[in-house]
């Protein structure tokens, strides 16, 4: 049996890339997962190749009230939260001499802030269910750093932290908090320019 059986998930940045990935895994082994995303057209698309099991509503991580919502109606629909995974993100790469301040804000605040305002968003739901699990979705970018976007990497060493620091607090509710930490992958937000895989390798 999976260990995602009768488990109910939420999954910002759900439509597509890791997200995608992650919504379609969680449903293969046995979850109900709510996708997440600003993206209505592929968010919409998937929830409906994937059937009774997932359902799609928008989100933008940066609104407190929107993901006190999600949660709503995840418990509506699905009957509970025991999973987050938070995902949501955008990546820009300029110089940091270049680099506009609002860009980096947006960065910051989707990035950071989204996983921030998710994980809190969670702890309620999650304590009706007696426990929990949120998952942030990092990057080896915050853990190590590389050029030509700062603010993205700022946000990743952010979400590293912030993880270790909920980690320890909700832990005494039974609500493990852990990160992940991928590297280049394939995906629309990796690969802006559409170049082919041989090439983005």
């Amino acid at each position: 049996m999976s260990k995602l059986n009768n488990k109910v998930a939420v999954i910002s940045g759900g439509a597509r890339g890791i997200g995608g990935a992650t919504s379609q895994l969680f449903v293969e082994n046995g979850a109900k997962v709510l996708i997440t995303d600003v993206l209505e057209q592929e968010g919409k698309a998937l929830a409906e190749k994937l059937g009774d099991s997932a359902a799609y509503t928008s989100l933008d991580v940066r609104d407190e009230n929107a993901w006190k919502e999600v949660m709503a109606q995840a418990e509506e629909k699905f009957g509970g939260v025991d999973i987050l995974v938070n995902c949501a993100g955008v990546l820009d790469f300029c110089g940091l001499p270049e680099a506009e301040v609002e860009t980096m804000r947006r960065t910051i605040d989707i990035n950071l802030m989204g996983v921030i305002i998710g994980t809190q968003a969670a702890i309620e739901p999650m304590r009706k269910r007696g426990g929990g699990a949120v998952v942030n979705i990092s990057s080896s970018d915050g853990i190590i750093a590389s050029n030509a976007h700062a603010a993205y990497v700022a946000s990743k060493w952010g979400v590293t932290g912030f993880t270790k620091a909920a980690a320890l607090e909700l832990g005494l509710e039974n609500i493990r908090v852990n990160s992940v930490h991928p590297g280049g992958v394939y995906t629309e937000l990796a690969n802006m320019r559409g170049v082919t895989r041989e090439e983005f390798d």
